[in-house]
């Protein structure tokens, strides 16, 4: 506890020079102006109203606001990964995602196929981990960086330690190999889906999200309409402050509206907390207007 209270002003402190560094040299400012200029229409909720002021990331201190929240959750992550033995941050399942767990867990042991999708937003590393740990056979689809170094630094990170002081990857890359994705689900494997992935084919859907043009692989689709009906979404929040203590809450809902729609249930979230959604930073939201969109669905 003591360490605790001594490590997270540190921690503070190094994401306020870190974000200070990213933002002085410009990183992801012109893909952040981009992604976010449709979206200044869209209201920040308010927790006693649901309704509040509009945000803009192309206003510097908005944008900051993003890079500070950003490098804290991925230090955080990293510092957690090196020293977990005297940092254990304070992560809960919500009471009301209890009983999805179990269910998901059921669908593990009786091998019933499922996914479960989620987004770049708040350190949703420490989600994955978190989740593995409290034992969903969880398998993540990514595509690896292409910078070899920083992609086996960061896998390194994903490993979450076992009890007998082994390691386990949550992590798989399924590019090209849709025969495993369907093996995986057929044996009861959690498949995660993160939205915030570009897709690189051609045969890419697409469909607005915050009044942004964006691309979804088609993949999902054909697993909800083949192999699997039940459907799952998880997010995770920071319920306290950063300055001595951080608790993070996974939540977790099922839906029966089909990808990418689904996604849609992400937008209240993200307003509530607009600086915690990394998902601005990515390049996959490829036109400004959502009646560009040519493939509706």
């Amino acid at each position: 506890m003591i360490f605790n209270y001594i490590f997270h002003p540190i921690l503070q402190f190094c994401a306020l020079i870190f974000s200070t560094l990213l933002y002085i040299v410009g990183w992801k400012k012109t893909v952040i102006a981009q992604n976010t200029k449709n979206t200044i229409n869209l209201k920040t909720l308010n927790d006693e109203n649901k309704s509040g002021n509009t945000f803009n990331f192309t206003q510097p201190f908005s944008r900051y606001q993003l890079l500070f929240a950003l490098s804290y959750d991925f230090l955080s992550f990293i510092l957690f990964r090196v020293s977990s033995k005297k940092f254990h941050p304070t992560i809960y399942i919500s009471k009301s995602s209890q009983e999805n767990i179990d269910e998901i867990i059921g669908h593990n042991l009786k091998q019933r196929p499922h996914i479960l999708y989620s987004m770049h937003f708040g350190n949703f590393e420490w989600m994955a981990q978190k989740i593995k740990n409290y034992g969903i056979d969880l398998q993540v689809s990514i595509h690896p960086m292409h910078q070899t170094l920083a992609s086996q630094f960061l896998q390194w990170l994903r490993k979450t330690p076992t009890a007998k002081n082994q390691t386990q990857n949550y992590t798989r890359d399924f590019r090209n190999q849709f025969q495993l994705i369907k093996d995986n689900l057929v044996k009861g494997k959690t498949l995660g889906w993160m939205m915030d992935q570009n897709p690189q084919k051609p045969s890419s859907i697409i469909s607005p999200f915050l009044n942004l043009t964006t691309q979804w692989n088609p993949i999902p689709i054909y697993l909800e309409k083949k192999l699997c009906q039940e459907k799952y979404y998880c997010y995770i929040t920071r319920e306290s402050g950063i300055v001595f203590n951080s608790t993070y809450s996974i939540h977790f809902k099922k839906t029966k509206t089909p990808y990418p729609h689904c996604f849609q249930k992400f937008k209240d979230i993200i307003l509530l907390h607009p600086n915690h959604y990394y998902g601005f930073t990515h390049r996959r939201f490829k036109n400004s207007h959502p009646e560009l969109y040519t493939k509706k669905i």
